[in-house]
């Protein structure tokens, strides 16, 4: 069974999301022509769209395909996580066609039993019992690929670029807290992430306040009648509703969020499209700590809405609560305490990874919320610590970044 999966449509579906912008470096080492790799990439304008054409084609010419040889392959190219999430996705698939098998032998077991039923019935039990293990067996690929949305419903994906983020890390020189090294990591996963799903990422690493607003005012002062959805990222100290600039931890040289939004507001290319904007920060000094005799670590959202028709279309995710600090964490096994990361960016990378092509993207964000909520991050003798996101939103329709463009 394992040698039908790297076949199986789910199973490509999958992988190729995993694949991303790697997908011409795999399907050169699957043995596949660059004269056949550049007309896949012609005739397919999304990243994933090329990555399932490559798969595709190289199941469909060689007749030797199999998920061990995939997996050889990508070991070869010292890809153990796209090798491990081969292993995660044809695991799942078998599971469910085992199921299905033994679902069946087991019905058609007792239809050998029952003597008082005529051919007829006999060929339609049968009949139906076929269909079900059609269904069960397609039953993750219906999961992953739900039916589109209605269009009148969500944003309308007509500009010809996807959309374009802005990454502010006002960390990047801030040598007072070991922990704020983690923005040297964050950047770099984010980059990643929202490459993977055709966005035009920028990077700014301002060495002052005064040159960080210079970068925001020229980055909201420009065109962008090209992309259908706009984002920011900052990664910066912040308290009571306010980001520092880089180094910066006073109120004297900060901005507000109502001031962000008001520029984002005077930008007429910026109007009836979706803004996001993603706050990495701390909002004040609380921590969240709760007793670890707790039995139920459930936490609901503290969601505001911005209901001014003036800010209409913006979405904003914090990293942490209002009044809260937002945390960094070591590494797994960094003795040293030199590698950091925020766990709110690696979720939020995360949730975006797995399911920006069937899932809304507000939706995204809440799925977040309710992991990072009901998780403890750190424990502290008999407390645990919690994290959580919050998020302001007035987006008017659904946000889906798989949904066709022109080009």
């Amino acid at each position: 069974m394992a040698e039908d999966i790297v076949s199986n449509e789910s199973f490509i579906f999958k992988m190729s999301s995993s694949i991303g912008t790697y997908w011409v470096t795999l399907g050169r080492a699957l043995g596949i022509k660059d004269s056949v790799l550049e007309m896949l990439d012609k005739e397919n304008p999304k990243v994933i769209d090329k990555a399932y054409a490559m798969l595709k084609h190289w199941t469909a010419k060689n007749t030797n395909a199999t998920i061990d040889e995939l997996k050889i392959v990508l070991m070869e190219l010292e890809r153990n996580d796209l090798k491990k999430e081969v292993e995660k996705i044809s695991s799942t698939l078998i599971s469910k066609m085992t199921i299905a098998d033994k679902k069946v032998n087991s019905q058609n077991l007792s239809l050998g039993n029952e003597q008082d039923l005529n051919v007829e019935e006999k060929k339609s039990i049968q009949e139906t019992l076929t269909s079900s293990k059609q269904s069960l067996s397609s039953e993750h690929e219906s999961t992953v690929t739900d039916e589109k949305p209605n269009q009148a419903q969500c944003y309308p994906m007509t500009r010809k670029k996807l959309g374009k983020l802005f990454i502010f890390n006002n960390m990047h020189n801030d040598e007072k807290t070991t922990h704020r090294l983690a923005a040297k990591y964050d950047v770099k996963k984010i980059k990643a992430t929202f490459s993977k799903i055709e966005f035009e990422v920028v990077v700014y690493k301002p060495n002052s306040f005064e040159e960080m607003k210079k970068n925001l005012e020229e980055v909201l002062k420009e065109p962008y009648g090209e992309y259908n959805i706009f984002s920011i990222f900052f990664i910066a100290h912040g308290q009571d509703g306010k980001l520092f600039g880089p180094n910066e931890t006073n109120n004297k040289k900060s901005f507000s969020i109502l001031e962000l939004k008001k520029m984002l507001e005077d930008n007429s290319w910026l109007k009836n499209i979706p803004k996001l904007v993603f706050c990495e920060s701390c909002r004040g000094f609380d921590k969240d700590f709760q007793q670890m005799t707790l039995t139920n670590f459930e936490a609901k959202s503290n969601e505001k809405n911005v209901n001014t028709a003036k800010f209409a279309d913006l979405f904003i995710g914090f990293s942490t609560a209002e009044s809260f600090v937002s945390i960094s964490m070591p590494s797994d096994n960094d003795v040293q305490m030199k590698n950091f990361y925020s766990p709110w960016v690696i979720e939020l990378c995360k949730q975006i990874q797995e399911k920006y092509m069937t899932t809304d993207f507000l939706q995204i964000y809440q799925d977040l919320q309710r992991y990072m909520s009901s998780t403890p991050l750190l424990s502290n003798g008999e407390e645990v610590y919690f994290q959580m996101p919050e998020l302001q939103s007035t987006l008017r329709y659904k946000l889906y970044l798989n949904m066709e463009r022109k080009t």
